[in-house]
């Protein structure tokens, strides 16, 4: 949303939400840190994450502001995507974003809402970084760097007592003034869920391979049926991975012969369900010729799933295969964890044909009943196949099946 008037009323403005948001503070609930991360450009978009951080410990977010500054004269007309303190994570009220250019200057306020009064938000802000918002803008010239900086004076936080008295102390705030390029990879942000290890009461999915030192440093889908021999890696398990998946951009994925699928790319999905490269950016492909593809996410031992329309990349928006059962040619792929409304891709499917029965039992859970490590027969994907991922995992699932037409 784009305010047009003048900027000294902007700032007289924000400095009343600030103190509506956090009034006048006498005691510190915690130390919050701020950065830009995940910069990127691709064709005439630039994108930036805010991301937060605790100093120390574990706290909580009431009302908020995020309030920076940028150069117009290398970029502009910021649109915003909430990644976190939403709906989803308690907050009473949608994120809201304006923003103000004037010559040179470009100023962006951010609020986050939790409500007028205390509340009980489910998101603990943690010494590992935590996405707030992606703000995209429109490419004005990269001869000019776009001196993204955090102004201090309107940035703020409450605890989630939402007290003037409990307000959280603004740490550090590192902005981004780097010279960057503009790639022809186009983006594209997508969020899944595994029903292996997800977990209904944290709303997420746990990292049992990754603290247990299982997940392989090279992607797995060399072998049949995936036979994918892309070079991905990584140097180390990054903090929120919990595991390798595969991503196809397809043109048609009715198109029983695979020849529809025109990219792959193994990628890095994470405990929030965000499918990011190996180096933690945006998820991308480069030398796509089109601009409108379904995409498709498999994984090794779950039912893979195809988005149920195509999509325009590159797009700042996620792509959330989470919030139904995301119908396609009459297939429901996902189901319900429990009674959350959030949705996942079903566990079972060991053998990746796109059908969960008996040879998914017999020929890859039960030779590996007991072993333990990096196993497709580790349904639940603890580090531990046991009887647990058969009864739990494979049984209640047997028979399904996904979109055939997509199988590798």
């Amino acid at each position: 949303m784009k305010l047009h008037f003048n900027p000294i009323c902007l700032k007289a403005t924000i400095a009343v939400v600030l103190l509506s948001f956090l009034g006048i503070a006498q005691a510190t609930a915690g130390t919050v840190n701020l950065r830009f991360a995940n910069s990127n450009c691709t064709g005439t978009q630039y994108c930036t994450t805010v991301q937060m951080q605790a100093s120390t410990g574990s706290l909580k977010v009431g009302n908020g502001t995020v309030f920076f500054s940028y150069n117009t004269q290398s970029i502009a007309n910021p649109t915003f995507t909430a990644l976190n303190f939403d709906s989803a994570d308690g907050y009473g009220f949608a994120p809201q974003f304006f923003s103000l250019e004037t010559g040179n200057s470009g100023e962006g306020n951010y609020n986050i809402l939790l409500g007028s009064a205390a509340g009980s938000p489910s998101l603990s802000v943690t010494t590992e970084w935590v996405d707030v918002a992606q703000f995209c803008f429109t490419v004005v010239s990269t001869a000019q760097t776009p001196n993204l900086q955090f102004v201090n004076t309107y940035t703020g936080f409450n605890s989630e007592a939402n007290a003037p008295a409990s307000s959280h102390t603004l740490g550090t705030t590192t902005g981004n003034n780097a010279s960057f390029a503009c790639s022809t990879a186009a983006t594209v942000q997508l969020k899944v869920f595994l029903e292996g290890p997800f977990s209904v009461a944290n709303l997420n999915m746990n990292k049992a391979l990754n603290t247990g030192g299982n997940i392989p440093l090279t992607q797995p889908y060399t072998g049949a049926p995936y036979n994918y021999n892309g070079g991905e890696s990584i140097a180390t398990v990054p903090t929120e991975m919990v595991d390798w998946v595969l991503v196809q951009a397809s043109n048609d994925p009715n198109n029983t012969s695979n020849s529809d699928i025109v990219a792959t790319k193994a990628a890095i999905l994470l405990t929030n369900g965000s499918i990011v490269n190996t180096d933690g950016s945006t998820l991308s492909f480069s030398g796509l010729s089109g601009n409108n593809y379904y995409f498709i996410v498999r994984h090794r031992n779950h039912l893979a799933v195809v988005t149920p329309t195509s999509v325009t990349i590159p797009t700042a928006a996620v792509v959330d295969l989470t919030t139904s059962t995301q119908t396609f040619a009459s297939v429901q792929q996902t189901k319900q964890m429990g009674t959350t409304g959030i949705y996942a891709m079903k566990a079972g499917n060991g053998d990746g044909n796109m059908t969960i029965n008996i040879a998914d039992r017999n020929a890859v859970w039960r030779p590996q009943n007991s072993l333990l490590g990096y196993r497709t027969g580790d349904y639940d994907m603890n580090g531990n196949v046991n009887v647990a991922d058969r009864n739990a995992k494979w049984r209640v699932n047997n028979g399904q099946f996904g979109v055939t037409s997509i199988a590798p």
